[in-house]
């Protein structure tokens, strides 16, 4: 444009431009997904009850229903969410933007020893799930909305996750 006599000027809202576009600039530049960690946590500390042998496989809130209806709305603005194992066996969540007028994300669960219950709301298929683990997925094989990935837990196992998503 200097070339052809127009005034140009740089640098204009940069930072603004970049936050817009940290998932795109995230992804051509480091060849990663965008990661955001999100996790909720009582007033005295703790993510989680201790563990009862009566329990039903249902979500403990430790929230509101207006932040619930907050995480739905971030759910779908990314896409995908990831559980691991202990929260999908315990809460058999749905991960799905049911709360908020959005599309869901991707469903991402590490599951090293395939444990997860086959019924499952994770397994309905409703919508695109990625399953990480660690052992062979033959008995359970890959469908157009239940995918699962291998990766060697005994190597860089963020850097795999981030390969496989990417």
């Amino acid at each position: 444009m200097l070339e052809a006599g127009c005034e140009v000027k740089v640098g204009i809202l940069e930072e603004e431009c970049r936050e817009l576009n940290k998932r795109f600039f995230t992804s051509l530049l480091k060849r990663r997904p965008y990661i955001i960690l999100k996790w909720a946590k009582s007033a005295d500390g703790f993510i989680a009850p201790l563990p009862q042998m009566d329990q039903k496989r249902e979500p403990v809130w430790i929230t509101n229903k207006y932040t619930n209806q907050l995480v739905h709305k971030w759910r779908s603005e990314e896409q995908a969410i990831l559980v691991g194992t202990n929260t999908a066996v315990a809460d058999n969540p749905k991960l799905n933007t049911r709360l908020w007028d959005g599309p869901s994300p991707t469903r991402v669960v590490m599951d090293r020893k395939l444990r997860i219950p086959e019924d499952s709301a994770l397994f309905d298929e409703s919508i695109k799930t990625i399953v990480i683990c660690g052992t062979s997925s033959e008995k359970n094989p890959s469908s157009k909305n239940l995918i699962f990935e291998e990766i060697d837990f005994e190597k860089e196992i963020a850097q795999q996750i981030c390969d496989v998503l990417y």
